[in-house]
């Protein structure tokens, strides 16, 4: 959610590391699985990520157009 709120801005790992370990310190490590999986699931090709963009030595940054609205809300029981 945090990069949906943040798209087209780098948001650097320690950012991220400080919303998604709150509670306790975690190195980049904890980090990388996370957004490797989130890159499975939005990325045509998750080794040439168009969307979920790394900025070496800055952060990632979530590349949206400008004025598209998103469903943040789940997805409701059939």
């Amino acid at each position: 959610m945090h990069f949906v709120t943040h798209a087209n801005a780098v948001v650097t790992e320690d950012e991220l590391l400080r919303i998604g370990w709150p509670e306790r310190g975690a190195s980049r490590a904890n980090l990388y699985p996370y957004i490797h999986q989130l890159r499975q699931g939005i990325e045509p090709n998750p080794r040439h990520p168009r969307w979920l963009v790394t900025h070496r030595g800055q952060g990632y940054c979530l590349r949206m157009k400008t004025g598209h609205a998103l469903n943040t809300q789940p997805a409701s029981e059939p």
